[in-house]
């Protein structure tokens, strides 16, 4: 066999296998270019998913401290999955090679935009040797976010990150979705002449999330994590209230991560734990309870 033949087959099978590999991932490029747009999901209803996800969320904006972090979140809760916000400097390779054993998915194309960094912002992590990811891509859900932050006037989009998931073991499927929702709109104010308040606008966005989650519905149960600056009691347009009304229940750390999951999906522990971060990490264990698409 040939040099260049064996080199490919070292790269095509790189990573591949057990907890000791770098599992690097597929999924889509180049998606989420318009506002709410879904785009295909290639992907089949998968078995009944019973027994327990443990699911991770964190918010690790200092680059010198996310590989800390990481192992610091599997030595402690051995996730299943981790929904990432604030690692636009991270590669899903990178991540890969940060966390050996686990998967990494984000639509690696940075979009040209009002924040190019927003489209590369959020990541899905998985352990290896129990899924497999079969689809992936990118979803905006807000445009052109005008708030003055920190008394500069700034200019954001927003962008959810998605996954469907199938376990190794059993062929059940899951969903998940990793996003980083708009600054509070009732603490940071709105500038331009715009025809919507900012309120309204995060609530739009929480819509194109809900239409997200309803539409990879089809092939198993949907879980959302993330960090969506927002608390259960500020208002309809809320993350609280709006995933409620569509289905969800949730946990949440003591600030604003956020996981949400089923109705028909039970809480069997939850915790949350330092990380080099200005949030904790949200720690959720669910007992899945045979949930199925469409549940």
């Amino acid at each position: 066999m040939s040099f260049p033949v064996l080199l490919l087959l070292a790269v095509l099978f790189a990573g591949v296998g057990g907890r000791a590999g770098t599992a690097f991932a597929a999924g889509q490029s180049g998606t989420g270019t318009e506002l709410g747009e879904v785009g295909t999901i290639t992907a089949a209803p998968g078995a009944p998913v019973s027994g327990k996800i443990r699911i991770v969320n964190a918010n690790l904006p200092y680059p010198s401290g996310t590989v800390a972090s990481l192992r610091a979140i599997e030595n402690r809760a051995h996730p299943d999955f981790i929904t990432l916000a604030e690692i636009h400097d991270f590669t899903p390779a990178e991540l890969s090679g940060a966390l050996p054993g686990y998967g990494a998915y984000k639509d690696p194309v940075m979009l040209q935009g009002h924040s190019p960094a927003q489209s590369i912002n959020n990541a899905i992590m998985w352990r290896s040797d129990r899924w497999q990811l079969v689809d992936g891509g990118r979803v905006k859900i807000v445009d052109d976010d005008r708030v003055v932050f920190h008394h500069h006037r700034a200019r954001f989009d927003r962008f959810a990150v998605w996954g469907v998931f199938k376990r190794i073991k059993d062929g059940a499927v899951v969903s998940v979705i990793a996003t980083h929702q708009m600054v509070n709109p009732n603490r940071w104010r709105q500038w331009g002449d715009e025809p919507f308040t900012r309120q309204e606008q995060y609530g739009e966005g929480m819509s194109y999330i809900a239409q997200l989650g309803a539409e990879l519905y089809a092939y198993g149960p949907v879980l959302i994590g993330g960090d969506m600056n927002s608390h259960p009691t500020d208002g309809i347009w809320a993350a609280a209230p709006r995933l409620t009304d569509a289905g969800y229940s949730y946990t949440k750390d003591s600030g604003v991560m956020y996981q949400f999951f089923p109705k028909s999906v039970t809480v069997a522990e939850h915790s949350e734990m330092r990380v080099r971060s200005d949030h904790p990490a949200n720690i959720t264990v669910l007992s899945m309870n045979d949930a199925t698409a469409l549940d």
